[in-house]
């Protein structure tokens, strides 16, 4: 389970990395001048993405819908084993779980992060928005090699708990380094590794915290509680 959630992850970190790469290409490409850019060619380039995530989303129902039928009777399930919403007591009672979904709150502020990376290493290296994108781009490439190698750790040896707190301390650090690095020192090779910390970081904490959740939580609270850590990420 591990390393399917691990494979899955390293294509969304392709996403990424196409946002990276191809927004500040797209965003200039109908421009003679390549200082000035074009917001909305970047926003038609997101719609057409979605459009195409939309289609395999429909594509994955129907083929849903078709297994459902071929398994029949066996798809149904037990009355017992129904889930039901008086039991969401159970889930919040329990420290493991909710210890979790603070990980997924606090520690995926990431994501903000992203929306102002690239112009941060354009300013602090005084480079250009693209070669600043390009660089950063290197964090999804990361993520997306060590994710399912991690993954497959976790399947054979475990140690989910060890791997998350390493990945919390990992993207504790690449944070303040890139806040508290002095400008005069910060190059580069400095910004590259941090991104490769951050990279590393962001593979070791959710490829150990999602595929973590089935030895936490009863088998009929699963769907649930990776939507309601979903539901908390987004809030925050």
């Amino acid at each position: 389970m591990a390393m399917a959630m691990g494979l899955e992850m390293a294509v969304a970190r392709l996403g990424v990395f196409a946002v990276s790469r191809w927004s500040p290409i797209f965003a200039n490409a109908c421009s003679e001048n390549p200082a000035d850019w074009d917001a909305a060619n970047s926003v038609f380039m997101g719609l057409a993405f979605l459009c195409i995530g939309f289609l395999t989303f429909l594509t994955y129902v129907f083929m849903d819908a078709k297994y459902d039928k071929e398994l029949g009777d066996a798809a149904k399930v037990a009355p017992e084993d129904e889930f039901k919403i008086s039991d969401c007591k159970n889930l919040y009672q329990s420290w493991v779980y909710c210890n979790c979904g603070a990980v997924c709150a606090f520690l995926f502020r990431y994501f903000p992060f992203q929306k102002f990376a690239t112009d941060m290493l354009s300013s602090k290296l005084n480079i250009s928005v693209d070669k600043a994108a390009n660089l950063f781009s290197f964090f999804p490439i990361g993520a997306m090699v060590l994710t399912p190698f991690i993954g497959l750790y976790l399947d054979v040896k475990g140690k989910g708990a060890s791997i998350m707190f390493y990945g919390a301390i990992l993207m504790t650090v690449s944070h303040l380094i890139f806040a508290l690095a002095p400008a005069e020192d910060f190059n580069y090779y400095i910004a590259l590794g941090t991104i490769v910390i951050l990279g590393t970081a962001f593979s070791l904490v959710p490829a150990s915290m999602w595929p973590s959740l089935p030895k936490i939580v009863e088998d009929r609270y699963f769907r649930y509680c990776i939507q309601l850590y979903v539901w908390v990420q987004n809030i925050g």
